[in-house]
Parts: C-alpha cells; sequence; structure tokens
C-alpha cells in the first residue's frame, strides 16, 4: 500500500514583511563596507580616563539610508561600553571607492572599569529597520555581524601608564583616496559640551523580591577639549560652573 507524502504547507509573509526582507538583502548586499584602520590616542589608560578613536572605512557606498556605527567595548568580565556614533559623513553620501575617515570619537571608561584588556567590536545598522550591515571584515566577525577591531588596557590605579597612540591596520589604506566630512561645524573652547553618557549601576530592580530597591545614575559630560565631568542634575551649562567630578545621583 502507497502512502502518499504530504507536502509541507508554505504560509506566505504578508506582503509588507516580504518588502522589508527584500530591500534588507538588497541593502546587505549593495553596501559592504569594512574598518580598515582604527586609531587609538592611547594603548593603556586608567579608569575614568577616555580614550579617543578615529575609525577609516574602506567604503563601498553609497548606502540606501543613513548607518549608525555601533561600538561596544568588552570589558574583561563580559559586560559592554558603549560607543556608538553617527558619521560626520552620512554613509549615503559614501563613494563607491575609497576610504572614509571618521573620528576622533570618544570612548567612556567607567570610574569602576577593573584593569585588564578591552577590546573594541564594531558594526553598522540602519536605525529605521535595525538590520546590521556585514562588514568585507569575515576574518574579524563574532556573533552576529559584529568584528573585532583592535585593544587597549586598562591599568590599575597609580600604575604607570605608557600614553602612546596606537594603530590597528587591517586593510591597505590608500591615502590618496580618503575623505572627510567638510563644512562641519568645529567645537571651541574648553567648554563646548560634545556628548553625554548615562549610565546605571545595576542591571535590574526587582520591587518585589527587594521592596525600595535603588540604583544610582550617573551622567557624564564629555568636552571637546578630551576632558569628561560627572553631571549633577541641576547643573550645568556651557557657561556655567560644571559639577566637580565623582557627583552623581540616586
Amino acid at each position: 500500500m502507497n502512502t502518499p507524502i504530504k507536502t509541507p504547507r508554505r504560509w506566505p509573509f504578508p506582503a509588507g514583511v516580504s518588502a522589508l526582507l527584500i530591500a534588507a538583502a538588497q541593502v546587505s548586499a549593495a553596501f559592504q563596507p569594512a574598518v580598515a584602520r582604527l586609531e587609538l590616542d592611547h594603548r593603556q589608560t586608567l579608569a575614568g580616563q577616555p580614550l579617543q578613536a578615529t575609525y577609516t572605512f574602506r567604503s563601498s557606498g553609497p548606502s540606501e539610508s543613513d548607518m549608525t556605527v555601533f561600538v561596544h567595548v568588552v570589558r574583561p568580565d563580559g559586560r559592554h561600553i558603549g560607543a556608538d556614533f553617527e558619521p560626520d559623513l552620512p554613509t549615503t553620501q559614501w563613494s563607491r571607492d575609497g576610504f572614509v575617515r571618521e573620528g576622533p570619537f570618544p570612548i567612556s571608561v567607567p570610574e569602576d572599569a577593573a584593569p585588564g584588556r578591552y577590546q573594541i567590536w564594531v558594526g553598522m545598522f540602519s536605525p529605521d529597520g535595525g538590520e546590521r550591515i556585514e562588514f568585507a571584515n569575515a576574518e574579524r566577525q563574532r556573533g552576529h555581524r559584529e568584528y573585532h577591531v583592535g585593544d587597549f588596557e586598562v591599568v590599575a590605579a597609580h600604575g604607570k601608564v605608557e600614553a602612546k597612540p596606537t594603530v590597528f591596520n587591517w586593510q591597505p589604506v590608500d591615502e590618496t583616496k580618503i575623505i572627510q566630512a567638510q563644512g562641519l561645524p568645529q567645537p571651541s573652547g574648553p567648554d563646548m559640551l560634545e556628548r553625554l553618557a548615562l549610565s546605571v549601576d545595576r542591571k535590574v530592580l526587582n520591587p518585589v523580591g527587594e521592596p525600595g530597591g535603588t540604583a544610582k545614575l550617573t551622567l557624564t559630560g564629555f568636552y571637546s577639549d578630551g576632558s569628561q565631568r560627572v553631571l549633577g542634575p541641576t547643573r550645568s551649562s556651557r557657561h556655567g560652573p560644571r559639577t566637580p567630578a565623582g557627583t552623581s545621583w540616586w
């Protein structure tokens, strides 16, 4: 007796979902940049001291929509420090054959950063749909389209820091083909605030298991002279006094 073989039923995606999947695939295939070089102003630092990072990308643009660069700094214990940025030259303006230099952008090293090696992982995603873009750095990929492009060391308190810049070269760079955003207003003066970072000292608050539990929020301001300050809840402005470092609130 022959038993008929049942063919699995295929359920079509709704039209809107199909269109999004097709668009994401087209963007991923057409726009595939690579990190060619990473420059850090310091290879070693102390907890609480920021680093400045400059990224050189090999371009395959332009992209169909503006992309955001995500930067994940992985601590020795596996936790992440975020240092995402919007490219000064929008990816929709990147050339199809050349290099784009972005930065320097700050990497904030928390006050509680433990000594050890910190890994820098980067990638790109579209703010519209969240789709990550595949880089032409396949040998440096881990997880879902994030790429290991450099490291730095946090030195123990009162330790000796070798304050030398370092460069990680991953692909040959043609210096004659490097472009940067032009005509952007440049910050002036030591009090120009460039970036804010909000951190919390606890990942989870459980009001059932721990009634009355609290967490500490810390707001850090990064300034054009490379300095950083922890800001209080009622201060400050560019022209006013800065809250002393170490101030935070609950």
